[in-house]
């Protein structure tokens, strides 16, 4: 089975929400972020982001959401039986994370309406317990695209500083590099606002 664009955007925001959010507190997540799959199943088949894929939700289904996710978002556990999402979590979790010491700027991609925000407090406002950093300019420019039509913004953030401040930061299985939250001082915008492309 191959999911349309659609269909996996659908799936994916679900399970988001779920795993990254547990919004309402609907299921079990352990410490390091994994919840039972057949749980899972139970919970968003009903519902209708889910439903209106068209597909019945199951292992296989999953597995096809999980393997063609070019973000790699989420994970299965070894034996197929638990599910987690790689990063992006507004509560605590030990993903395992391995050790990263940056040695060269990181870059994070927002929209140019949180310049002031950002400008104020730094990266410190989002309830996401970590910062999701990736290591070329390019990379965090897409992200920005991607969160809407506002006009993209992109982040220089002096990493080594960081470090130097006693920061720790951590590659998550998504290949993103993770930092707690930090502030204005750690930030230079290197872009604002582009046109975005026609039928974007």
């Amino acid at each position: 089975m191959e999911l349309t664009d659609r269909q996996r955007k659908n799936l994916s925001t679900a399970f988001v929400g779920l795993l990254r959010h547990n919004e309402g507190q609907r299921i079990a997540i352990d410490r390091q972020g994994w919840a039972d799959l057949d749980d899972v199943i139970g919970i968003l088949s009903a519902y209708q982001r889910v439903q209106d894929v068209g597909l019945p939700l199951d292992r296989d289904l999953i597995a096809e959401m999980v393997c063609g996710d070019e973000k790699n978002r989420f994970q299965l556990s070894d034996d197929g039986r638990r599910i987690r999402a790689t990063s992006g979590h507004s509560f605590e979790v030990d993903l395992g994370l391995a050790p990263f010491v940056p040695e060269t700027p990181l870059y994070f991609g927002t929209v140019v309406d949180k310049a002031d925000d950002i400008r104020r407090e730094g990266l410190t406002g989002s309830a996401k317990n970590k910062v999701r950093l990736v290591r070329t300019q390019e990379e965090a420019l897409a992200i920005a695209e991607a969160r809407g039509c506002e006009g993209p913004l992109v982040l220089e953030i002096d990493a080594p500083a960081l470090a130097r401040d006693g920061f720790e930061f951590g590659i998550a299985p998504s290949g993103e590099i993770l930092v707690d939250r930090f502030g204005a001082e750690y930030v230079t915008e290197l872009q604002a606002e582009r046109p975005m492309p026609r039928g974007a």
